[in-house]
């Protein structure tokens, strides 16, 4: 390493997934994230690196508690501001990358603030913006100075994506961040190819170029995921947030012809399995168009252990009171092996906490073999930090829950082998309108969206989200009866209509239209576009073109696929008419702004502008555990990228 010029060379601390704030309440877990984060600033300030870049929930709630807060501010402010020489230049215009910021400028180039170490970040989906004003904690530390923000999105019909362009010495870096979307319209934006990515003006080859995005990677049983195929291939390297498994040695990509880095959480916020692995921050040294990671273990992790089991494979012999039996059992196991394994993660750092996390699976077939888990773990209260949900059970299922009537099979978990006794807030609210009797049934407000605004008020902590989720849905039903020009006398089978209209219609879809409104920057303007339930509306967000029509791209000059009011704008209504009028026109596709002209390189160009991928060296090995000398460390070798399929790029000139 000493041979390796650093006057050329960045040094970034790459981090995702802090979670300050996580279990604060809890009397013996509180400070665990604030530890692991104080070791990340201070190997930083250690390993002398140029910034920190950081892929996402640094806060586990948008909105902190007032000592989560002062003691990032504290923990910023000790490790990251001070005298020291900062030789990374900004190349990017600051106006159009900061955008979104009140100050435009990064922080250690402002003559206000002394920085030692820049901290770059985006927001993921813990603290993103939500709520009055779209403001978050990201925002409340970038206009005081101790985090440059970058990647914040506004505007869900033209994703762009800025670099942010940096050079130290010979080597040019551009890093292209994308804050936290719903996978499900990040997925169908980048399918229809409307996410544009703006490249480097002049020669975009002479850029290392690295993104960093917080969404699903892995592929799981409900949920949508964003697959690598669907990144450019003009990427070197990709830091991949919000997965917490570490994965962050880099895994080559075939197809795309780019690495992707994983480093996981910092700090374990749930109790499965892939929180137990060990936890690792990295050192990314970027020399030209090659790059070495150095993985960096965390000594002040908070010790966990997982295991599962299966009762029937313990081959006890029960007798008359199993649960007793099986009682015994369980805890000469935790204290014979789950204890002493969590000794060997016992590290020399004195900061790391001592009493570990242990979790224990166990699936079981009949009941009586169940026995009460809360009481039991009071027995270890003093030897693990988690008494009280230690062990969780799992009874094994014979048969494969049916879905219910009105709930879309595409939307249920793929259910496995056993079945966890813990449900999501959509599923509960389910079950609760389920149970109701039909005279109680709701006409008004729909399932979904009260459903989806339950879920923001509790994970988000969206106090608004309530208030205009009902308004939202008492605009639509207005409008519906507007329409069909009711009276007193039709009111009960108009109701009636539409919701048997709503019943019919895809739940899907509804979803989304409830996400974007509550998304949205005009969620408090009370000034609803009426979208009958029975229209076919145009949306980004679809899958199937053939029935939702083009992407908005080709509707700059289309006129709003909103239908007319029937009777009811028929015979006039005044001032109330030509109000809505107003606001079709508003919201028609004719006002939308023009989108800017993208480059579109075609399979011709690609060949002819080819470039070298970079090559990844293992730090200090290759391939077959041989030592690698200096020399060969930021070496790179010819590839050419494959074919793909058509994506939107703009340029923008480097300074």
């Amino acid at each position: 390493m000493d041979t390796v010029d650093n006057s050329n060379t960045f040094s970034i601390m790459l981090a995702t997934d802090i979670h300050l704030g996580v279990n604060e309440k809890d009397g013996v877990r509180a400070e665990d994230s604030f530890t692991t984060f104080e070791e990340i600033l201070r190997i930083s300030k250690e390993r002398d690196v140029d910034f920190i870049l950081l892929g996402g929930d640094l806060f586990h709630d948008n909105r902190p508690s007032p000592q989560c807060y002062y003691k990032c501010l504290a923990l910023l402010r000790k490790y990251c501001m001070g005298e020291k020489p900062i030789d990374v230049k900004i190349l990017s215009d600051r106006n159009t990358l900061l955008k979104n910021s009140e100050f435009p400028i990064l922080n250690y180039e402002d003559p206000n603030f002394v920085i030692s170490i820049p901290v770059f970040s985006i927001h993921g989906n813990h603290d993103d913006p939500s709520g009055f004003g779209r403001m978050s904690a990201l925002d409340l530390l970038s206009v005081s100075g101790y985090v440059n923000y970058f990647g914040k999105w506004t505007d869900l019909n033209q994703v762009k994506v800025y670099p942010l362009m940096l050079k130290k010495g010979t080597s040019k870096l551009a890093i292209y961040g994308l804050s936290h979307i719903k996978d499900e319209r990040l997925y169908r934006l980048m399918k229809h190819n409307e996410v544009e990515y703006i490249l480097p003006k002049g020669n975009p080859k002479e850029f290392f170029n690295l993104m960093v995005l917080h969404q699903n990677r892995v592929d799981r049983p409900g949920t949508k995921h964003i697959p690598e195929s669907l990144l450019p291939s003009f990427l070197n390297l990709v830091l991949w947030g919000h997965e917490h498994d570490c994965r962050v040695t880099p895994e080559w990509n075939q197809e795309k012809q780019f690495y992707v880095t994983q480093p996981g959480s910092s700090v374990a916020t749930s109790l499965c399995e892939g929180e137990a692995l060990q936890k690792n921050v990295a050192i990314l040294r970027i020399n030209g168009g090659g790059f070495k990671l150095e993985p960096i273990p965390l000594k002040t992790v908070r010790p966990f252990v997982f295991d599962s089991v299966a009762l029937s494979d313990w081959n006890m012999r029960l007798g008359n009171k199993p649960s007793d039996k099986i009682q015994e059992y369980v805890d000469r196991y935790i204290r014979a092996t789950l204890l002493e394994k969590a000794k060997d993660l016992i590290t020399d750092d004195p900061k790391q906490p001592q009493l570990p996390l242990v979790r224990l699976r166990i699936e079981y077939e009949l009941e009586e073999e169940c026995f009460n888990v809360i009481r039991f773990g009071q027995t270890f209260t003093g030897l693990v930090a988690n008494p009280s949900d230690m062990i969780l059970m799992k009874k094994k299922m014979k048969e494969v829950r049916q879905p219910r009537k009105g709930v879309l099979c595409e939307d249920l978990p793929e259910l496995s082998s056993f079945q966890d006794i813990n449900l999501a807030i959509p599923d509960l609210m389910q079950q609760y309108f389920d149970g109701l009797p039909e005279k109680s049934r709701l006409k008004v407000l729909g399932r979904i969206s009260i459903s989806e605004a339950v879920t923001r008020f509790i994970n988000k902590d969206d106090k608004e989200a309530l208030d205009d989720i009902i308004y939202y849905d008492l605009k639509k039903v207005r409008d519906y009866l507007e329409k069909e020009n009711a009276d007193p006398d039709s009111v009960t089978m108009l109701l009636d209509q539409y919701n048997e209209m709503k019943i019919n219609a895809s739940q899907n879809e509804e979803l989304e239209e409830v996400r974007r409104f509550l998304e949205s920057d005009s969620r408090r303007d009370r000034d609803i576009p009426s979208i009958p339930s029975n229209s076919r509306t145009m949306d980004v967000d679809s899958d199937d073109e053939d029935f939702f029509g083009p992407p908005p791209s080709t509707l700059n000059n289309t006129s709003s696929t909103t239908k007319g009011r029937g009777r009811g704008a028929a015979r006039g209504r005044g001032s109330r008419s030509a109000s809505r009028s107003r606001s079709r026109a508003r919201n028609s596709g004719s006002d939308r702004s023009t989108l800017d002209t993208s480059v579109t390189r075609s399979n011709s160009s690609r060949s002819t502008s080819s470039r070298s991928i970079t090559s990844y060296l293992i730090p200090n090995e290759d391939n077959n555990g041989n030592s690698q000398n200096a020399e060969e460390l930021f070496g790179s070798s010819s590839c050419q990228p494959q074919p793909k399929k058509k994506m939107k790029f703009s340029y923008v000139d480097d300074e």
